[in-house]
């Protein structure tokens, strides 16, 4: 039985609608205690590169851009996936973030956390755009007991496999229609 991997991961474009200020922000309200157990890594580059770079500290990492195969290494090391957007259509990382078997923290706009999250069996959604909302929702993940953790991750893979490519390619075209 491993021990879950504590840490919060945000991989994406660095962009405001992406909702990245309030991810660190979010990171910085908990207490420094639980910060140091539960760090933030930021894999991505984008418009807000230098707001994340003024704001990283020893609790925060930030992962300027990795191909497609240093990406997959990085979300396999596990840690629960975020996705703050303040607008998402759909969100390709979350489906990433299952497979890996990431218990989730989305916003409640993330048009995949319809499939892909189911509040309390793989994660949480918080009001998007509400840093409180998302403050709450990090602290909820520092009170599980790595059995808790663990049992998220298994069900995040379970859900992940709701996901078939021709199922997700019809979903994104019946949303251009």
């Amino acid at each position: 039985e491993h021990t879950h991997i504590k840490r919060f991961v945000f991989s994406c474009r660095l962009l405001h609608s992406k909702g990245i200020d309030l991810i660190v922000l979010a990171h910085k309200n908990l207490s420094e205690e639980l910060r140091a157990q539960w760090p933030l890594v930021i894999i991505g580059s984008g418009d807000m590169n230098s707001f994340v770079e003024s704001n990283k500290d020893e609790y925060i990492q930030h992962i300027n851009f990795l191909q497609p195969k240093e990406l997959l290494a990085e979300l396999g090391k596990g840690g629960v996936g975020v996705m703050p957007s303040r607008q998402e259509q759909w969100g390709v990382v979350i489906h990433e973030y299952t497979q890996f078997g990431m218990p989730l923290l989305l916003s409640n706009i993330c048009g995949a956390a319809n499939e892909l999250l189911i509040s309390g069996f793989n994660g949480y959604k918080f009001n998007a755009g509400e840093l409180e909302s998302l403050s709450e929702g990090m602290k909820k993940y520092t009170t599980l007991s790595d059995r808790q953790l663990t049992n998220m991750s298994k069900n995040s893979k379970l859900l992940s496999r709701n996901i078939d490519p021709e199922r997700c390619a019809a979903s994104i075209l019946s949303v251009l229609e």
